[in-house]
């Protein structure tokens, strides 16, 4: 099992020759957390089926977001979750636009 930075950390380790070394790997897995609204520290050390509400939606756009893909296609970003929560995810969706 891994938390969520490992996971974000083996993405770029595996994907990225700049982001290749753990700990440049380890400093964008953190960006990404930062970026996407996850400011839950403990959290970021949870494995992702553990989190919160909306953490794990904010953690999957990290992931998604990991590679700097010039497009990204979010089906349904908010499902299952409260109103209060869909708000700050598609607000923080719209400041990454």
């Amino acid at each position: 099992m891994l938390s969520i930075g490992a996971q974000l950390t083996d993405v770029l380790q595996a994907h990225r020759g700049g982001h290749g070394t753990p700990r440049p790997a380890a400093n964008r897995a953190t960006e990404l957390l930062d970026m996407v609204g996850n400011h839950r520290g403990p959290a970021r050390q949870l494995p992702a089926r553990s989190c919160p509400a909306g953490c794990g939606k904010r953690v999957m756009i990290a992931m998604a977001l990991a590679l700097e893909p010039q497009v990204v296609i979010l089906d349904e970003p908010t499902t299952a979750l409260d109103v209060v929560t869909q708000r700050e995810i598609l607000e923080e969706l719209t400041a990454l636009a």
